[in-house]
């Protein structure tokens, strides 16, 4: 009676596009921006990763049990320096 209904498939097609074309430009424009990457870690996560590498320099392979490799280290170099027997149990 008034003809052929108007569809919206042309505009549909076209609109995706443009998205795309815009998401496209703006991602882009925001990966050069000038301004540095925030760091996505709180600021208590980042005190807590700064104590912990204190304390991982700081720790004696002697006395902490969980360190057995740089235990190892540090006799084998003990080993190799010292001829006499009697100062290797020192």
């Amino acid at each position: 009676m008034y003809g052929k209904p108007i569809t919206m498939v042309p505009f549909r097609e076209c609109g995706g596009r443009v998205c795309l074309l815009c998401c496209t430009f703006f991602g882009a424009f925001t990966c050069i921006a000038d301004e540095p990457q925030r760091d996505p870690r709180g600021p208590g996560t980042i005190r807590m990763a700064e104590r912990l590498q204190t304390l991982a320099a700081q720790a004696n392979p002697v006395n902490n049990i969980f360190m057995n490799s740089e235990r190892v280290k540090l006799l084998q170099a003990k080993i190799a320096t010292n001829t006499e027997p009697s100062q290797l149990l020192a």
